[in-house]
This record gives C-alpha cells, sequence and structure tokens, in this order.
C-alpha cells in the first residue's frame, strides 16, 4: 500500500474521522491518549499486513525486544538489545531472501534504526522507557514507516502523548503539503524515470551528451522522490496533528559536501552523526581519529544502502569529500553550489547503477563523449525549469524552507490549488513507479 493508492486513502480517512471523533467526545477523558493510539496501532497495522503478515510479526516481535530490552535498569540489556536489532538488520540487508524464502518486512531499515535510537537514548539517560503500546506504535507508525523519516524517539513520544485534534488549519497545511509532494513524485519523478531507467540499462547505446542529461535526470528523480515522499509523509501526520521533521531543505544548493549532508535526508544524517560517528568517538579522540570515525560512518551508509561495491564506494567517496573540505574550507568559494552539485550528481551514477561494471560504463562514455543515440528528454527541461522556480519562489523562515500554504477560505486560492490539482491529475505518469528510498 502506497501513500497514493485507494487503499490508504480509505485507510487515512477512516483514521481521520474516527480521530476527529475520540478528540471531541473523549478529550477530557484519561482513556483519549489511549484510544487514539489503538486507533493508530490498529490503522499501522492495516498498511503493514497489504505487504505481508509476516512482516508484521517481525515488527511485533522487534517492538517486544525494544520494550523489554529498555525497561531494564541495567545498561546491559540495551546493549543486548541494540546488538540484536543491528544483527536482525545485518541478516535482512544480506541475506538472499529469494534463496531463503523470506520476506523483507515492509520498512525493516527504518523501524530498526529508529528502535536503535531509542535504546542509546536509553543508556545514555536522555530518555526514560516507555510502554509497550507507545513503543510498538513508535516503530510501526504507518505514515513514516516506509521511508521515514526517521523521528527522535523523544519527539514522536510528546506528540502521542498530548490531546491531538483535528482542526481546519491542519487540514488545510497538511492536505497542499501532501499534495505538492504527490505532485514531486507523479509529475515530475515518474516522469523522469523512465529517460533515466532506459539509459541506465542500456548505457553503451547513447551519446556522452545523452549520459550527462540522464545524470542531471536522475539527481533530479531521485529529490523529487524522495523529498516528495516525506511531503506526503508529513502533510498526511500534520491532518493528523502530528509533526514530522523535515527531510529535505533545498540540498541541491549546497555549497560544500558538509552542508549538502545537512539539508538531504536530514533525518537519516542526523541518526548517523548521532548514533554511528558520535558512538564510535566523533571528534572526542584527535584529528587523525575524528576523520577515520567520519570515513567509518559515511561507509557505513553506503554500506546501509546496499551490500555491493558501487554502494561502498558511494558512501567511501562522500566520506573522502567530506574530509577534503573539512581540511581545506577555503576551495573553491565562488563556484562551490555548482562544484558541490555536479560532485554529488557523479556520485549519483555509483548510487544508481546495478553494479560497478555499468557505472563504469556510464562514466567512461560520459568523459569521452562518445558518440551514440542523442535523446534530449522534455521532461528533464520540464522539471529543471520547476525546480528553478520553486527554488526561486520558496520562502525561507530562519534558514529553512517551506511551503507558501494557501488560505484556503479565500475563493482566490481555492481556484488556484483547483488548477494546481488540475495539473496534478492530467499530468501524472501513470506507469507506475515505486519509490526509491521504499527499496532501503
Amino acid at each position: 500500500m502506497s501513500l497514493f493508492s485507494l487503499y490508504f486513502y480509505a485507510l487515512f480517512a477512516i483514521v481521520l474521522v474516527c480521530t476527529a471523533f475520540i478528540s471531541k467526545f473523549f478529550s477530557e477523558k484519561a482513556s483519549n491518549k489511549t484510544f487514539q493510539k489503538l486507533l493508530l496501532l490498529f490503522a499501522s497495522a492495516i498498511f503493514i499486513c497489504f505487504a505481508s503478515w509476516k512482516a508484521l510479526i517481525c515488527i511485533f516481535v522487534v517492538s517486544f525486544i525494544t520494550w523489554f530490552c529498555g525497561k531494564q535498569k541495567q545498561k546491559t540489556w540495551q546493549y543486548i538489545g541494540i546488538t540484536v536489532l543491528v544483527l536482525t538488520l545485518v541478516f535482512y540487508k544480506f541475506a538472499d531472501a529469494k534463496q531463503l524464502n523470506i520476506i523483507v518486512p515492509l520498512g525493516v531499515s527504518f523501524f530498526t534504526f529508529s528502535a536503535i535510537s531509542y535504546l542509546v537514548d536509553i543508556s545514555r539517560n536522555e530518555i526514560k522507557a516507555k510502554d509497550f503500546l507507545s513503543v510498538v506504535l513508535y516503530l510501526s507508525f504507518f505514515l513514516k514507516l516506509t521511508s521515514g523519516p526517521i523521528q527522535k524517539s523523544s519527539d514522536f513520544f510528546a506528540q502521542i502523548d498530548k490531546n491531538r485534534n483535528i482542526n481546519q488549519q491542519n487540514l488545510s497545511a497538511g492536505l497542499q503539503i501532501y499534495c505538492f509532494g504527490l505532485f514531486k513524485k507523479l509529475v515530475l519523478a515518474d516522469h523522469l524515470s523512465v529517460f533515466v531507467n532506459e539509459v541506465f540499462s542500456t548505457p553503451n547505446a547513447f551519446s556522452g551528451f545523452s549520459i550527462l542529461l540522464a545524470i542531471l535526470s536522475y539527481s533530479l528523480q531521485i529529490y523529487f522522490d524522495f523529498s516528495g515522499y516525506s511531503d506526503m509523509a508529513i502533510g498526511t501526520g500534520k491532518m493528523l496533528g502530528f509533526e514530522l521533521p523535515k527531510n529535505f531543505n533545498m540540498p541541491y544548493l549546497s555549497r560544500n559536501v558538509t552542508e549538502f549532508w545537512r539539508r538531504w535526508h536530514i533525518s537519516l544524517s542526523t541518526w548517523i552523526r548521532d548514533y554511528i560517528y558520535i558512538s564510535i568517538g566523533g571528534n572526542r579522540k584527535g584529528k587523525l581519529r575524528q576523520n577515520l570515525n567520519l570515513l567509518v560512518a559515511m561507509t557505513l551508509c553506503g554500506l546501509w544502502h546496499g551490500a555491493t561495491l558501487n554502494f561502498i564506494l558511494w558512501g567511501f567517496l562522500h566520506g573522502v569529500a567530506l574530509l577534503v573540505q573539512k581540511n581545506f574550507k577555503r576551495m573553491a568559494k565562488p563556484f562551490s553550489a555548482v562544484l558541490t552539485f555536479s560532485f554529488v550528481s557523479l556520485l549519483w551514477v555509483l548510487f544508481r547503477s546495478e553494479n560497478l561494471n555499468i557505472a563504469i560504463q556510464i562514466y567512461k562514455r560520459l568523459f569521452t563523449l562518445a558518440a551514440g543515440l542523442n535523446q534530449p528528454y522534455l521532461w528533464t527541461f520540464i522539471s529543471i525549469i520547476v525546480f528553478i522556480i520553486s527554488t526561486v519562489f520558496v520562502k525561507k523562515n530562519d534558514g529553512e524552507s517551506f511551503y507558501p500554504i494557501l488560505d484556503l477560505k479565500k475563493i482566490s486560492h481555492i481556484t488556484i490549488f483547483f488548477v494546481f490539482l488540475g495539473l496534478l491529475f492530467s499530468l501524472a505518469y501513470t506507469g507506475g513507479s515505486p519509490f526509491i528510498y521504499g527499496a532501503f
């Protein structure tokens, strides 16, 4: 079940109506919070079962282990739980699912990352252990299960432990944020995927110019696809009274690789910093050790995306770039944003290619200006124009981007919104393309 399927819309509508009912008739009762938790847990169970009932069992077991180890007073239990969770993630990441006849649970990376952060935070005395219902809901919450964002446990618990009401302001803003994300996904990312898939499947048939356009197209595709999902999750969450963390902040305007990782997949970058980089020493043990820790953290980031050489190399090279940038901060300031985008885009080739050999073929044809099919793709240029316009018009608030939300009480704003919806549904790609980060 995706976040734009009819089944999801039906499920979300039921949750929305039931939440409004509970808030209205049980707002003054202690049972209000419990009813809302049970409702969200029930909806999450249905969402997961659409993928596999076995996945639901896996999440339940992981939740029980996380809850049990978290409530023990001895830190040894938290370390045991963390070890079990890491081994679980490693098993599902590197096991041959077809050969072993197993199903990789929906969102396994995201709920195990959340579980690990919960136990680490308890071991660091940053939070207190929670009840089982809260823990299992934190790990299985259906809006962020498939592709995140990875929300801090303390932030999530604070929101489910307070009275949440369905109100017009949140409904209006959440609906618009959701539709912005849907436009990114169905209109831009999915159209771009047609050209990208064609070039990356047979790179030797295309010219160096077409290869360049395909690399640029994939840079835009993965941004629109992933940020679109995040917007959809944030929008639906807002309608239910949740504030999910922002996952993107105009990353392609970054002036260096460090800034890029502060703007791209923010929740994952923060998780890697807090629970890998800092855990293995961070910057507390000298410059040499700091550099090594950074390199290890980014290599593990690549390994998390896939146990193939191209993913490992992708993470390692990002680590090298971070080291270079940190030690030579004065390099190429006038063109830093262009250089950073170019570097990130070239490394996306490793990320997108099925194996290292295909990536090498693409690099060869790009840098040798090889002859072949010249295939300018209209949606590449449309996406560039949309990206530039949205970047120019996006507003800023304390340095973070946000959408210009319309006031749907005004006729003129309602008209604009429905025109936008008309463009969305008339231009949407109907071929079907799964979320890129759903595979991780």
